[in-house]
C-alpha cells in the first residue's frame, strides 16, 4: 500500500513538471518569414518581389480595407486594388483594421457585413485565403465590445474553415486575451510620437521593458511582427503635427539639415502634406522640425531575442512591416537573414 501511494506521488510530481515544462503552442498555419502589404495598391516593383524570393517570404497579411465611423456608422474605407497580382507561391491573409471609435457604434451587423465583404473581395480576384486578421488598438473601455465582435466573426469564420487571428499591442498583453486563435505582437509603434523624450518612438527597449512581464504567461499562441521602416515627424515648436510621407529631405530649397536625423523647414510648401488615408492635412512652416527616426538593426535584433528567450515558440515565424522597397534600403541583407532566422 506504502508502495502504491509512493508511485502516486511520483507520478503526480512528473505530471506537475511536465505541465511546468510545457510551453506555448506555435502559431497555426506558420511560416518561417512573413510580411504585412499596407498601401491601397498590390502593385509589386521588382524588388519588392526579389525580397520575397531571396528570403523565402510565404506569408503575406494584405490590408484590405479600414473600418471607419462615418455618419454613425462602422463603414469600409480606403479598399485594397490588384489582389490578384500576389506572386504564386504566396499565401494571403486578409487583414481587416478598425478604428476604435467604431466600437462605441451599433456593431451588430459589422461582423456579417465585414466577413462578407473579405470573402467576396478574395473570390472575385481569386484570393485562396483560410485566415482573416482584425486590427484593433482597443482599450480596457472598448474590450468588451470588441471581444464580442471577434467572437462573432470567429463564429463566422469557423463555417468557412477559416483561422481568425488578432494584432496584439505591448499594452493589451496586461488585458485578458481577445477570442482568436492567435495573436500578432507589434512590436513597433511602442512609443509616443508626441513626446520627444530622446528615445524612438517606433521601437525602443526602454517602451518594451515594462510590459515584458506579462508575455510568458500570456496566454494564447502569439508570434511577432518587426519594424522595417521610418518616420519621418514633423514638429512645430516642439509640438508634433503629422507623419509626413511625402517630403523629400534632400530638396535643400526646403529643408536644410541640421542634424544627422533632423532638418529645419526653410521654405513654406505650397500645399498641405496629408496623411495616408488622405482624411487629415497639416501645412509645412518655416522653422518646422522634421525628425527622421527609424530603429537600429542591434535594437530590433536584441528585442527580438530578448521576447524569444521568454516565449521560444516566437522563433517559428517573424513577420516584417513592410514590403516597401524605398523603407527595406533602411536595413542590410545580413539584418534580414538574422530577423527571419532568429
Amino acid at each position: 500500500m506504502k508502495n502504491a501511494r509512493y508511485i502516486l506521488v511520483v507520478l503526480l510530481v512528473m505530471v506537475s513538471l511536465a505541465g511546468c515544462r510545457r510551453g506555448h503552442e506555435a502559431v497555426p498555419g506558420a511560416e518561417r518569414a512573413a510580411v504585412y502589404f499596407w498601401r491601397t495598391s498590390l502593385s509589386l516593383d521588382s524588388a519588392e518581389r526579389d525580397f520575397l524570393s531571396t528570403y523565402g517570404v510565404k506569408k503575406m497579411y494584405v490590408r484590405m480595407f479600414d473600418v471607419v465611423l462615418r455618419g454613425g456608422k462602422p463603414m469600409p474605407n480606403a479598399t485594397i486594388t490588384g489582389l490578384d497580382t500576389v506572386p504564386g507561391g504566396i499565401a494571403v491573409v486578409p487583414t481587416v483594421f478598425i478604428m476604435e471609435n467604431c466600437l462605441s457604434a451599433d456593431t451588430s451587423s459589422l461582423a456579417e457585413n465585414l466577413v462578407s465583404r473579405v470573402a467576396q473581395m478574395c473570390e472575385t480576384h481569386g484570393v485562396e485565403a483560410h485566415e482573416l486578421q482584425i486590427d484593433c488598438d482597443w482599450t480596457v473601455k472598448s474590450m468588451k465590445t470588441f471581444y464580442a465582435l471577434l467572437a462573432d466573426i470567429r463564429r463566422r469564420t469557423e463555417r468557412m474553415g477559416w483561422t481568425l487571428s488578432a494584432t496584439i499591442r505591448l499594452h493589451q498583453l496586461s488585458m485578458p486575451v481577445p477570442p482568436v486563435d492567435y495573436g500578432v505582437l507589434m512590436m513597433y509603434n511602442t512609443g509616443d510620437m508626441r513626446i520627444k523624450d530622446g528615445t524612438n518612438p517606433i521601437l525602443d527597449a526602454k517602451h518594451v521593458a515594462p510590459y515584458l512581464k506579462y508575455l510568458k504567461d500570456y496566454d494564447l499562441p502569439l508570434c511577432a511582427a518587426w519594424p522595417c521602416f521610418e518616420w519621418k515627424l514633423l514638429y512645430a515648436g516642439g509640438e508634433f503635427k503629422a507623419i509626413l510621407y511625402s517630403a523629400m529631405l534632400d530638396d535643400t530649397t526646403r529643408y536644410r539639415r541640421v542634424a544627422p536625423d533632423r532638418y529645419v523647414v526653410v521654405r513654406r510648401h505650397d500645399a498641405p502634406e496629408y496623411n495616408s488615408d488622405l482624411s487629415a492635412m497639416s501645412w509645412i512652416d518655416v522653422g518646422d522640425t522634421i525628425v527622421v527616426a527609424h530603429p537600429g538593426e542591434d535594437v530590433i535584433l536584441g528585442t527580438q531575442a530578448k521576447v524569444i528567450e521568454l516565449r521560444p515558440e516566437m522563433s517559428v515565424q517573424t513577420i516584417l512591416y513592410s514590403l516597401n522597397s524605398e523603407q527595406m534600403k533602411l536595413y542590410n541583407t545580413d539584418f534580414y537573414e538574422k530577423i527571419f532566422n532568429p
